[in-house]
């Protein structure tokens, strides 16, 4: 087995695409607007030279964002030869059965089991748009800051912004942002769209605003791609009662958050 960066992403695509809600992370993140800031390795059969192991760093926001995807038992020792190039915290996600692999090595207090939900362009089934519903920019970027205080763990950097997906409603009387809906990952060359964050006020919560700017989302984002998910705690049944009630289908359970090396 040999560990390498992995510099031309050309055949990945046609890898991944098999599982496209499955792979919908890895797939975001090949197009070109994150090739800046995110790198890839394989763990390579001697004999086939198929990867066995496929990791992925982003390193575009506050935390880096670690994704693996393959066989669990190269895990611990691939990152181990990575660091420090993969530091010594990190935000991650990982297939249900990786994060056994890690215990030895890595603090798990800060991570959490999530569901991914997907929805494709053929279920989708479109509403009326919302006319209060905004599309949110940079002139919003204070509102959105102040809304995301509500959100802890919160991943978020201004330049998400450029996405132009972000949608947002606003309080009528007095003009705060009272709920968003972000775009995490994006890419309509590969045809997928990750959700997030996601967050309602407190004060307005339970009312239906959330949906409503949901629908407004998911009607543009469909006219650029086919595939969107979104990943949801486990412990948040209403979040998921969210999207279930857009017709996004459970897909799989994954562990996220922070991981810390012990020593």
């Amino acid at each position: 087995m040999a560990l390498r960066e992995i510099e031309d992403r050309s055949d990945l695509k046609k890898t991944l695409s098999y599982d496209r809600s499955g792979c919908a992370y890895q797939l975001a993140y090949l197009d070109d607007a994150y090739g800046d800031w995110t790198r890839l390795w394989g763990v390579f059969d001697d004999t086939t030279g198929e990867v066995d192991l496929l990791l992925l760093m982003y390193h575009g926001l506050s935390e880096p964002i670690v994704l693996s995807l393959g066989n669990k038992s190269l895990l611990e020792q691939a990152l181990a030869e990575l660091y420090p190039t993969v530091p010594s915290h990190f935000y991650c996600q990982l297939e249900h059965d990786h994060l056994s692999e890690l215990e030895s090595r890595y603090e798990l207090g800060g991570v959490h089991l999530s569901l991914r939900l997907a929805l494709n362009r053929e279920q989708h089934q479109p509403m009326e748009d919302d006319p209060h519903v905004a599309r949110l920019g940079p002139k919003d970027i204070a509102q959105i800051m102040r809304l995301f205080k509500y959100l802890p763990d919160v991943l978020f950097e201004p330049f998400q912004l450029d996405s132009g997906y972000f949608f947002g409603l606003f309080d009528q009387a007095g003009g705060r942002l009272i709920s968003v809906s972000g775009v995490q990952a994006l890419s309509p060359k590969h045809g997928i769209a990750v959700l997030g964050p996601i967050v309602t006020h407190p004060s307005v919560r339970r009312l239906g605003l959330a949906s409503r700017v949901l629908s407004r989302q998911l009607n543009e984002l469909f006219q650029v791609v086919d595939v969107v998910t979104v990943q949801v705690p486990e412990a948040n049944e209403g979040a998921q009662g969210l999207f279930l009630g857009h017709l996004f289908e459970p897909y799989r359970y994954y562990w996220e958050g922070l991981l810390r090396l012990r020593y």
